[in-house]
C-alpha cells in the first residue's frame, strides 16, 4: 500500500521503483511497474494507473562455488542461509521448499562467505556471486566464485612487558593458541581479555 502527497511524475516514478522493489524482495527477478497519470483538472482530481509485470517467482535451483579449495561446498552451504532445490524438496515441498531467489539475499552470502573466510585467517577474500538463469527465468543457479588468497596463522605468542602476574595465567586469559587462523578481531578481543 502506498500513500503520497504529491502527483508529480518524479513522485510516481520513485513509487513504482519501490513497488519494483517491493516484488524483487519477494522472488521476482524481473518485476517491472509502469506508472502512468492522468490529470483531470476540471473534476480536481488526478488518476494513477500502476501497469505491473511481475514475471514468474524465481528460486534457487542449484548452488556452486568455484576456488574453495580450503572448505567443502557442504560447509560453505551453511554460511550462506540460501536452501537450493534438492531430492528432498520435490516430494516434500512443504518441509524442504528451495530459498526464493532475491539479489539482496544473494548479495548477503557473499558477505557472509567474506567474513568467514576473514574468520579463518585469510586477509583478502573475495567472493563475487554470479547468476544464471534458466530459459523461462524461473530457476536460478547461484555461483559464488572465490579468491581466498593467502591465510595467515599465528605462529609465536609473546607477552612483553609484564612484572606481576605468571605469564601462565596471562596466556590461560588470552585463549589464543599458535597455529590458530590469525584475525585481527581475535586478537582484539584477547587484548580485552588480558586487560580484564
Amino acid at each position: 500500500r502506498l500513500i503520497e502527497q504529491s502527483d508529480a511524475d518524479d513522485v510516481l516514478e520513485e513509487s513504482a521503483r519501490r513497488m519494483e522493489d517491493f516484488y524483487r524482495r519477494e522472488g521476482y527477478p524481473f518485476a517491472k511497474v509502469g506508472v502512468a497519470a492522468k490529470r483531470l483538472p476540471e473534476e480536481n482530481r488526478v488518476e494513477v494507473r500502476f501497469q505491473i509485470e511481475s514475471g514468474l517467482r524465481a528460486r534457487i535451483q542449484k548452488i556452486e562455488f568455484i576456488g574453495n579449495h580450503a572448505f567443502s561446498a557442504e560447509r560453505l552451504r551453511k554460511i550462506i542461509q540460501l536452501r537450493e532445490e534438492g531430492i528432498f524438496s520435490k516430494g516434500f515441498s512443504w518441509l524442504f521448499s528451495p530459498s526464493p531467489f532475491t539479489q539482496e539475499q544473494v548479495d548477503e552470502g557473499a558477505a557472509a562467505l567474506i567474513q568467514f573466510y576473514k574468520k579463518e585467517g585469510f586477509r583478502d577474500p573475495e567472493v563475487v556471486p554470479e547468476v544464471q538463469f534458466d530459459k523461462p527465468k524461473k530457476f536460478a543457479t547461484v555461483v559464488f566464485k572465490i579468491d581466498a588468497g593467502i591465510r595467515t596463522r599465528i605462529g609465536k605468542i609473546e607477552i612483553k612487558g609484564n612484572l606481576s602476574i605468571p605469564e601462565e595465567n596471562l596466556r590461560k586469559a588470552l585463549q589464543i593458541d599458535p597455529n590458530t587462523p590469525y584475525h585481527e578481531t581475535t586478537v582484539r578481543e584477547g587484548a580485552h581479555r588480558l586487560l580484564s
